[in-house]
């Protein structure tokens, strides 16, 4: 069986599951696994650019974060994609809630305590 192959499947998980794969009981996994790739955290302004793409796919004709918002998204969510549109997505809730065009530090001040009370 080893000699052909037979099925490929991507497994994917956070940090933990590459040292769960070193375990002697999953030896026979982790010699199967032809390539580890990870993720990894953005800089401030790999950020700034990844919300500024994000909206642009979502058609928005300007970019409705102040830089105030986009300094607050990094400092909370730090870099990580999953925290940062989550927050980011808060924001434009919130902001949108209160029938604001732009969105500032508070709506991000306000997203995080609604996201992480």
């Amino acid at each position: 069986m080893d000699s052909r192959l037979v099925v490929s499947f991507v497994l994917a998980g956070q940090s933990p599951l590459r040292t769960m794969l070193r375990r002697d009981a999953l030896e026979d996994v982790a010699r199967r696994v032809a390539s580890y790739s990870f993720l990894r955290l953005l800089s401030r302004d790999e950020s700034n650019r990844y919300l500024e793409h994000r909206c642009t796919i979502a058609g928005a004709d300007t970019f409705p974060f102040d830089a105030a918002a986009t300094d607050a998204v990094y400092e909370v969510a730090r870099g990580n994609l999953r925290a940062t549109d989550h927050l980011a997505r808060t924001s434009l809730i919130l902001a949108a809630e209160q029938d604001g065009k732009v969105v500032g530090s508070n709506h991000v001040i306000a997203a995080r305590k609604q996201v992480w009370p």
